[in-house]
């Protein structure tokens, strides 16, 4: 793993350093994703470096049990997963590209849908949470296709 993510970070800085991009903030945004592929690579190792047993597979601690800096870094993978689809749209604003826009919106409600059905087993004997987690899924959805169609609309 360390020679795929050593390789794999050679190559990204030739491309950051010589590549050539569509739009002025392109380098920037590279570089951004680098960093955060960089961050997930660490993120898989973290639980190993603190002593988690490594034979559990990555499905045993998904839930991060009550350990804070794993929780932590699970919360903050999402925000920058949520940044990164959020990214992803804004980039095929300036690019006039309907399929990044269309695969940020997915991705943002996929990611949104994940975490929420995550969270909700955790909380189901609280019905209420469960109710208005669905009203706000319901309004977050209609609200984003709403600005997927302007966005499209826009570019047409």
């Amino acid at each position: 793993a360390l020679i795929v993510l050593g390789v794999s970070l050679l190559v990204a800085i030739v491309a950051l350093a010589f590549g050539t991009y569509g739009v002025r903030e392109g380098r920037g945004g590279y570089a951004a994703l680098l960093a955060y592929l960089l961050f997930l690579f660490l993120l898989t190792r973290v639980p190993e470096w603190i002593g988690f047993p490594v034979s559990l597979g990555a499905h045993d601690f998904a839930g991060f049990g009550d350990t804070p800096m794993l929780t932590g870094l699970f919360v903050l993978h999402i925000l920058l997963v949520v940044v990164f689809l959020l990214t992803l749209v804004w980039y095929g604003t300036l690019l006039h590209a309907a399929v990044l826009i269309n695969l940020g919106i997915v991705g943002i409600v996929v990611t949104v849908m994940i975490q929420y059905f995550s969270w909700v087993f955790a909380l189901l004997d609280r019905s209420l949470a469960f109710i208005i987690g669905g009203l706000l899924l319901l309004v977050l959805s209609a609200a984003l296709e709403r600005k997927r169609r302007a966005l499209l609309a826009r570019l047409t």
